[in-house]
């Protein structure tokens, strides 16, 4: 169960944003970040912290998965 995550974002081109999420549940659990419902790769941890650029606009999400199963974290626009 996601208990905690960034909200809708604003920013500028060359700004750093904080992305996370909190879970409960048992582990190891994994978890993978979208944008747009594509999987970004490297995005594996559930606190990333990245420089977005223009084109980096769009709707963010986690999935995170344990052997009992997956949740999804509501989408964070990035405008």
């Amino acid at each position: 169960m996601i208990s905690r995550q960034t909200h809708d974002v604003r920013v500028a081109a060359g700004d750093s944003v904080t992305f996370y999420v909190w879970a409960t549940g048992d582990t190891p659990m994994t978890c993978q970040w979208f944008r747009n419902d594509n999987p970004l790769p490297g995005w594996t941890n559930t606190y990333v912290t990245k420089t977005l650029g223009t084109n980096d606009a769009g709707m963010y999400h986690a999935l995170l998965a344990n052997s009992y199963g997956a949740a999804q974290s509501t989408n964070i626009t990035v405008t």
